[in-house]
């Protein structure tokens, strides 16, 4: 879906022209896809070293479950309303699709646990073991 929507911020942003000027070039325009797609591949990274842990034998991941739990679905939130920004009036409208997925994305951050108890208990995982030295490191466990 962020994906989705950032391709749908690019094509919004060249087709578009307000103000007798195109979107593309403006700063802000560019730092939203810029951010958005950034967060996207953060996301992706460590949902590749989560499954790389798995191939690797890793029998606990719920440390990576909790924190790409929150982090895909923050990201998700983020893009979700700088699309609707891009795309103006146009961005809450149902033919649009962006609108579905900022509802959707809002319900996904208490399904299964907000995000808030998924931090809890990271927290409390690093604070028993005394840092991050082997939470989320590629040791084996």
């Amino acid at each position: 879906m962020a994906e989705k929507l950032i391709q749908m911020m690019i094509d919004q942003a060249n087709g578009r022209t307000t103000f007798g000027e195109p979107l593309a070039p403006r700063q802000t325009v560019q730092n939203w896809i810029a951010d958005s797609t950034i967060e996207l591949e953060s996301v992706r990274l460590m949902l590749y070293h989560a499954a790389w842990k798995s191939d690797m034998g890793h029998k606990d991941l719920r440390m990576e479950g909790a924190a790409l739990k929150i982090a895909a679905t923050e990201m998700l939130t983020r893009i979700a309303d700088r699309a609707i920004q891009l795309h103006g009036g146009m961005g809450l409208s149902r033919e649009m699709g962006i609108e579905y997925v900022a509802r959707m994305v809002r319900v996904w951050r208490v399904v299964e646990g907000p995000s808030e108890i998924h931090r809890v208990s990271i927290a409390k995982k690093l604070l028993k073991e005394g840092g991050p030295h082997d939470s989320f490191a590629a040791t084996s466990e």
